[in-house]
């Protein structure tokens, strides 16, 4: 498929398996589009491999047992060659599919191969979703599903496009898509309150293809929705001093807030756009990379005090950079990421990166964690960095930048929706009509000017905005 798919689009193949002598090996394979140079993680594009066999048993690509496919397991989001082994394949009629899970960059070309004893089958009915699932919606926000079908050689079954919503996340309300044109299908799904818990999933049915997931989506593992809103509570992009302290006993690579040298355990840049500035252990690069590395201590970097104590929900984010693969004794060190909620008396820890494995070898990786999993929300929260060379020879150097916490919160105030309501009492009524009395006739330049009048905001309160104050006179239910 050189045209590619986007992020909800899959393309289906069908291929009927006539002996089971021999095992059926079916894999999609494709080229990432490069990353940025130093980045932490280099997938770009993601598509997953799914096969279904001729019962409904359902395989993803990578999920292996002994080396054999097994049903169960996640997709993978990580390899750009994805592979099902099916050792005693069911003779019959076998679907494959290949979804576009996470399109960040253009479009994502693949080429899908099968062997075995097998034949080209029909082409199995496929759906799309045209339109993205949000992750988040506002209260009482509505959002628009569009799904496109692929009959391929099969044909739809009538009203068999459907949403199926719980908006408590475990009771699922059934939603039949409308035929909007041919082959496309579409929904509005929502409102949601404060405290839903939106999940949701959509299917279609052929007449011999018969019930298929759309989008990746399915009862199994519905996509899910926060209701609410993410509020910024701290930010910090290091571009200026606000307060944070380094503490070290290393002989050399103490944090320092610079533009860091590149070396080729180092940074050479933050991550800030338009910024220059971030933490670093020492940003200087030196005669050779283990010239101003962390040497012989630990040196930590410690957050000013932050003040939690009237959220109920908090979570923190940074961009790190942690390299201890190189020198003489490599993988031998950790990097510990620590949070107090008692000014620094006693501390929990976030996360520890090392000795191997990801995370090691430098670039920037961006992460999160929910504050309240580790510690109370007071009014004296901390964080602290600590990098160290605790053994011989290696070369560490890490790196911190654009540090935030936010809070997701909802607000179940009701929503007046009377443009007319202007004492906010929840109906139309003679107070209203005096507050618009006396701005009937005005412009921005008197004193009786008041822009809430101007309903039309044409510059004026006149006889148009009059209009549509007589059509919401009286109202009484301004309030959702």
């Amino acid at each position: 498929n050189a045209n590619g798919l986007t992020t909800g689009q899959s393309g289906a193949y069908g291929i009927s398996v006539t002996d089971n002598s021999e095992p059926l090996n079916i894999t999609v394979v494709w080229t990432e589009p490069p990353a940025n140079a130093g980045a932490g993680a280099a997938t770009i594009n993601d598509l997953d491999l799914r096969v279904m066999s001729p019962s409904g048993t359902e395989f993803k690509g990578n999920v292996f047992s002994g080396g054999v496919s097994v049903t169960g397991g996640a997709f993978d989001d990580k390899n750009n060659v994805e592979t099902v082994r099916i050792p005693n394949p069911q003779p019959g009629e076998w679907t494959i599919e290949v979804i576009g899970a996470a399109i960040n960059q253009g479009t994502q070309g693949y080429a899908v191969t099968a062997n075995g004893v097998l034949n080209q089958g029909p082409i199995p009915l496929t759906a799309s979703l045209n339109t993205g699932l949000p992750t988040k919606l506002m209260r009482l926000e509505t959002f628009d599903v569009e799904v496109e079908v692929f009959p391929g050689d099969d044909n739809v079954v009538s009203d068999s496009v459907k949403a199926f919503v719980a908006p408590d996340g475990v009771n699922f309300i059934q939603t039949t898509l409308t035929e909007t044109s041919t082959d496309i299908y579409s929904a509005t799904i929502g409102p949601f309150e404060c405290g839903d818990t939106p999940r949701l999933y959509l299917s279609v049915e052929g007449e011999t293809t018969g019930l298929r997931a759309i989008a990746g989506t399915s009862a199994a593992s519905p996509h899910e929705i926060e209701v609410g809103e993410t509020v910024l509570l701290e930010e910090d992009d290091f571009e200026t001093d606000n307060g944070w302290t380094v503490q070290s006993s290393a002989t050399t690579g103490a944090w320092e807030r610079a533009d860091p040298q590149p070396t080729a355990a180092q940074p050479g840049s933050d991550t800030t756009p338009d910024g220059v500035l971030c933490f670093v252990t020492d940003g200087t690069a030196g005669a050779t990379d283990g010239t101003f590395d962390v040497d012989g201590g630990s040196t930590v970097l410690t957050s000013p005090a932050f003040d939690l104590s009237a959220t109920s929900s908090a979570t923190v984010s940074y961009n790190r950079w942690y390299s201890n693969d190189s020198g003489a004794a490599p993988n031998a060190d950790v990097f510990t990421v620590q949070v107090s909620d008692d000014d620094g008396g006693s501390w929990s820890t976030l996360e520890t990166v090392g000795p191997s494995g990801p995370g090691t070898s430098g670039g920037w990786i961006g992460v999160s964690y929910q504050v309240e999993d580790f510690v109370s929300l007071t009014d004296s929260v901390r964080f602290r960095f600590l990098a160290e060379d605790a053994g011989s020879g290696s070369i560490v150097e890490a790196a911190l930048d654009d540090f935030k916490i936010d809070d997701f919160v909802c607000d179940n105030a009701p929503v007046n929706t009377c443009v007319a309501d202007f004492d906010n009492s929840g109906a139309v009524n003679l107070g209203d009509f005096g507050i618009f009395g006396a701005a009937f006739g005005s412009t921005p330049a008197d004193s009786s000017w008041n822009p809430a009048a101007d309903f039309d905001s044409d510059g004026d309160v006149d006889l148009g905005d009059f209009g549509v104050f007589g059509v919401e006179f009286g109202r009484t239910d301004c309030f959702e």
